[in-house]
């Protein structure tokens, strides 16, 4: 739907309809920014700067643990900082969207009320990644992490619990050889998003 039809269909139902609609991710997302159908193990959504990729990240995270699809979920930044800011405490971060949740720095996780916990990680270190298990994983700007293939290979090693593990991976594209080998995967979906699809989001400055 367009933002337009959105607007025209909050305006016929009650009012508590209409603020559940409005604070839903899902609702709002462009196409480009919901999980992709079929049977795919990771979906690798590419964009421009402000793209709007952090936001589909942390709407995909958050709309999982809220509805009980997703319990134990990975968060990995190039840094613990980067995770933080942008992943957790960033404007279109997981604390942006998330309903019903609690953010806890000292032990580097965010919590729901139903039970569903985000560990965050770094992939600055892979084998710090060891030994943790999951059944999802968000790893965001993939192509700055400092072994991506490296951080990559441990995380998939910790999605063996539920019934269908799934990662996410969200990046501004580089021409590096982990970006490649891993869109050559047959289990790997792909949408694209650009910073001129976001424009709506976005400072006139900037654009």
């Amino acid at each position: 739907l367009s933002p337009q039809a959105r607007e025209r269909l909050t305006e016929q139902m009650n009012d508590d309809i209409a603020e559940d609609f409005l604070q839903s991710w899902y609702f709002w997302a462009r196409d480009e920014q919901r999980p992709p159908a079929g049977d795919w193990d990771t979906w690798l959504y590419l964009g421009g700067r402000g793209a709007g990729k952090t936001c589909a990240g942390a709407g995909w995270v958050a709309d999982g643990a809220e509805n009980r699809k997703l319990r134990r979920i990975a968060l990995v930044g190039a840094t613990f900082n980067d995770a933080r800011a942008v992943m957790v405490e960033g404007e279109s971060g997981l604390m942006a969207v998330a309903k019903g949740a609690t953010y806890e720095p000292s032990n580097h996780r965010v919590r729901w009320s139903n039970g569903a916990v985000a560990t965050i990680l770094s992939a600055e270190e892979p084998d710090s990644i060891r030994g943790h298990q999951f059944d999802a994983a968000w790893g965001d700007e993939f192509c700055k992490w400092r072994d991506p293939q490296g951080a990559l290979e441990m995380l998939r090693m910790t999605l063996r619990i539920g019934k269908k593990p799934q990662l996410m991976l969200t990046t501004t594209p580089r021409n590096i050889p982990a970006l490649k080998a891993l869109m050559a995967e047959k289990s790997v979906a792909r949408t694209h998003g650009t910073t001129r699809s976001n424009l709506g989001n976005l400072a006139p400055g900037f654009v």
